[in-house]
């Protein structure tokens, strides 16, 4: 898999702005794994059943956070989310930070453990 920034699965998306992931039954997993997302202000996920993680970062390959510029996240209705955000610190770079998060709003979550994960 390519370690190209704002990557999400396959599909490439260096500008991406606003995400927003409404009723995906057969959407599952982590949905962005070990990318920067350096342009995404806005995450809404709504009734994504499967989506088990939101994003998996590993900052020995990046200088910075994941997600810098992300402003508001919005997770409702789905119902086996565990993790928004989780990271591996592997190689002593600090956790994730984020300067610009100005909304957080959780709802029907059964499942979240926690909002942010990080593992030695």
């Amino acid at each position: 898999e390519d370690a190209s920034p704002g990557k999400i699965g396959s599909l490439v998306v260096p500008n991406l702005r606003v995400l927003i992931l409404l009723s995906l039954p057969k959407l599952s997993g982590t949905l962005c794994k070990g990318q920067l997302y350096t342009t995404l202000r806005e995450l809404t996920i709504s009734d994504c059943r499967e989506v088990k993680e939101v994003f998996r970062f590993d900052p020995s390959q990046h200088s910075q956070s994941g997600v810098p510029n992300l402003e508001s996240v919005g997770v409702k209705d789905c119902g086996n989310l565990e993790m928004i955000f989780s990271s591996s610190n592997n190689s002593g770079n600090p956790i994730l930070v984020f300067h610009n998060l100005k909304s957080l709003v959780l709802a029907d979550l059964p499942k979240l453990g926690s909002i942010y994960r990080r593992s030695e």
